[in-house]
């Protein structure tokens, strides 16, 4: 059936219908529409259905207004039709998108955490000027917060409506979607012949002499005239300045398009749209995206399980410190030579002193490098009266003192080596622990190594050893020390 011809029936059957004087108010103030407005208003009034959202993947639930469809962690709203400042009363079906509902949808799903990508599926020819401007600053002051915003233009996204999809971080469109139409229009309706014939003649009775300008019983008089093409070049300059920094283009840019509509390609080439693709094209784009960055982060977690289980079968840097702490008891006693631990006892290794040059005492020569046997006469020393020397030492006493200088001397040197090595790794309070401890010059190396190479190293209360996630730098630095000591 004709939706002229229905539309007629209803306004007869209801002739104080509120329809009739809602669509002639809004019809009076300057608009941000398409020639398409007539045809998308009747739509939007008479057919009552509602879009099918099967085509996304997983469950769906409607929220909000009832234009806003979510799933998983992308929102759709439909922003469809004639569009209006305020939500409208209609006789049927769902009433059209009013920007003041989309804001409130867009501030919900802008909070909601779950929500990463807020896809616009725009429908419209346009609408209203007023509050137009207010909410695509709105959606222009929300980018970069998080929250990914694109508008998909399926199949027209005119005047208003793009004044709306331009505030979003991407506008796609498809081969055959139009934008653009960024103009201003108004409109006075003359009747005053149609009065005349019908015999109705109208009176104003009126103060101040713009009150009655434009009105609809008389002929557009010329103040008149003049009054609506300012109010239509007003919003025509904050319409097409809030395109131009929505789209990072000039005004003028925008102005030579006089107001035209572009499709496909076109769109792209004018810099009205960003990527041409259809709705379904979309969805599993951003699909795709999420498995990867899914993916991302598991990969992450399991790295970072992985680092905390390797350091946990570590010893603590206070574990290790308690123990070397058991086996100094300062680190002046430590550090002092006459002081230091006597090796003679279990942890002597006469292999590593006479690989150190030291001789052992069972092959030292009685007297002077003399065999024994050559020197030594049995009838003028006795078994309990050894030789001695000028200052009354046997060779066995002079040479068990020698190796004790020996292992003095040595021990004396690692010591100055293994606090020249904690002085130029900043951390001189660990030589006590190291000497005490007696460890040999190769573990405090790789000690100090262990100690500066992991991210997870809390070295004593009152060290400072830079961090660095680098362990290759790190190695360098401390070989590059190892060689100057």
């Amino acid at each position: 059936m004709n939706p002229l011809k229905v539309l007629s029936k209803l306004f007869k059957k209801h002739p104080n219908n509120a329809v009739v004087s809602e669509l002639y108010s809004k019809m009076s103030q300057p608009l941000f529409v398409h020639p398409e407005l007539g045809e998308a208003v009747m739509r939007s009034y008479l057919h009552a259905t509602e879009q099918n959202y099967g085509f996304l993947q997983g469950d769906t639930e409607r929220d909000g207004s009832g234009h806003v469809v979510r799933s998983n962690n992308v929102a759709v709203i439909d922003i469809a039709g004639a569009l209006t400042a305020r939500e409208e009363n209609v006789p049927c079906a769902a009433s059209p998108a009013s920007y003041e509902v989309i804001k409130q949808d867009m501030a919900m799903l802008l909070e909601d955490e779950s929500i990463t990508t807020i896809v616009g599926r725009f429908d419209s020819p346009g609408g209203m000027a007023a509050q137009n401007m207010d909410l695509s600053d709105f959606i222009y002051a929300s980018r970069g917060q998080g929250t990914k915003m694109i508008a998909m233009v399926d199949d027209m996204a005119y005047s208003a409506a793009f004044g709306i999809a331009s505030a979003f971080d991407e506008i796609w469109v498809t081969r055959t979607s139009g934008v653009g139409s960024v103009g201003v229009v108004s409109y006075h309706v003359d009747q005053s012949e149609a009065n005349a014939k019908a015999g109705i003649k109208i009176e104003y009775i009126y103060a101040g002499d713009k009150k009655i300008l434009g009105n609809p019983h008389e002929e557009l008089s010329e103040e008149g005239r003049k009054g609506y093409q300012a109010e239509v070049d007003r919003l025509y300059n904050l319409f097409t300045s809030t395109i131009s920094r929505n789209l990072n283009l000039s005004v003028e840019q925008v102005k030579a398009t006089q107001a035209g509509t572009f499709h496909g390609e076109e769109a792209l080439k004018v810099g009205f749209a960003h990527k041409v693709g259809t709705f379904d094209e979309l969805l599993t784009s951003l699909m795709a995206a999420q498995i990867e960055k899914d993916k991302a982060i598991m990969a992450e977690k399991d790295h970072q399980v992985t680092i905390v289980a390797d350091e946990s079968e570590k010893p603590t840097i206070e574990q290790a410190l308690e123990t070397a702490e058991k086996n100094a008891e300062s680190f002046d006693e430590a550090a002092r030579v006459e002081d230091l631990p006597d090796r003679d006892g279990e942890n002597s290794d006469p292999k590593q002193e006479q690989d150190l040059g030291v001789p052992n005492p069972e092959d030292l020569p009685d007297n002077d490098g003399a065999e024994a046997s050559e020197e030594i006469n049995p009838e003028e020393q006795s078994e309990d009266k050894p030789t001695k020397d000028d200052d009354g030492l046997t060779a066995q006493d002079e040479a068990k003192l020698e190796l004790e200088a020996a292992k003095l001397k040595l021990q004396e040197e690692t010591n100055a080596e293994i606090m020249a090595l904690c002085e130029a790794a900043n951390v001189k309070n660990l030589a006590r622990v190291f000497i005490g401890a007696n460890m040999a010059i190769d573990q405090v190396r790789e000690e100090l190594l262990s100690l500066t190479a992991t991210n997870a190293n809390g070295i004593v209360n009152s060290t400072s050893v830079t961090l660095t996630n680098d362990t290759d730098i790190i190695s360098k630095s401390w070989a590059d020390a190892f060689d100057k000591v």
